[in-house]
């Protein structure tokens, strides 16, 4: 591993504008420099403030040192820029949560249910709900808010009535609720691609691991693909990207 930062630090102070900054910090921190990657990182978002892997690993760090606050207004700004990035909304619950700040964790998951209707998640939202005690102005809200028709309707049901859920209505609903997150995020700036051009197979590869660990799957696979293109012989590039198509 040193050998590799050792590369991509002497490229990275040739060029402070490339992209490198994101892998060189990671890895900075993996070999325990954390100060120094935070740093790069912080540079480098300066210069690239929509680069959403960085501002992720920026708050996943200061979360680390149980800097919640800090972290939250990170993961704040990459929902900003695209509100439908699931680690950021499992971050920024875990951040809420750390926080005591229940029902914005209720909320977040809620969210992120959508997007990813895993057990995991409808339990932890489950036990959250749980223990979860709205404030007196919630529940006045909820009361102003309460239709006096509705409630006449109610009282008039009878106790045998029974209420049937239309299930496919419910799964319908969910399904457009998911599909407005998607169709109302803002894009992310595209950036050229990290170059990786000076860098051996054995390099791209170690990053590409790199960015597998850290749960970015499409930049892995953008890479291998970029190995492939050049070297089409090079069976771990080949046989690592068709371990991720079918997973995803």
């Amino acid at each position: 591993m040193k050998r590799l930062i050792k590369k991509i630090e002497k490229y990275y102070k040739t060029k402070k504008t490339s992209l490198f900054f994101y892998p060189l910090a990671c890895l900075l921190y993996e070999n325990g420099a954390k100060e120094e990657a935070f740093d790069i990182l912080i540079e480098g978002v300066s210069k690239f403030p929509h680069y959403l892997l960085a501002l992720i690993k920026i708050a996943q760090i200061l979360m680390d040192e149980e800097k919640y606050e800090a972290a939250e207004s990170y993961l704040e700004t990459v929902l900003q820029i695209n509100n439908a990035n699931v680690l950021a909304l499992e971050l920024l619950a875990n951040a809420y949560e750390k926080q005591g700040k229940i029902e914005q964790a209720i909320q977040t998951l809620e969210k992120l249910l959508i997007l990813n209707p895993s057990s995991q998640i409808k339990s932890r939202l489950l036990s959250l709900a749980s223990v979860y005690t709205p404030s007196i102005e919630k529940v006045k809200e909820i009361v102003e808010q309460t239709n006096p028709k509705q409630q006449q309707a109610q009282e008039k049901t009878e106790v045998s009535d029974v209420v049937i859920l239309d299930v496919d209505k419910i799964d319908n609903a969910l399904d457009e609720e998911k599909q407005s997150l998607l169709d109302n995020k803002e894009e992310p700036i595209v950036f050229e691609d990290i170059p990786t051009i000076d860098l051996e197979e054995d390099d791209q590869l170690n990053i590409a691991k790199l960015y597998i660990e850290q749960g970015y799957i499409e930049d892995a696979k953008n890479l291998y693909r970029e190995i492939l293109a050049r070297n089409p012989q090079n069976t771990q590039a080949r046989e690592a990207l068709e371990a991720l198509d079918e997973k995803n």
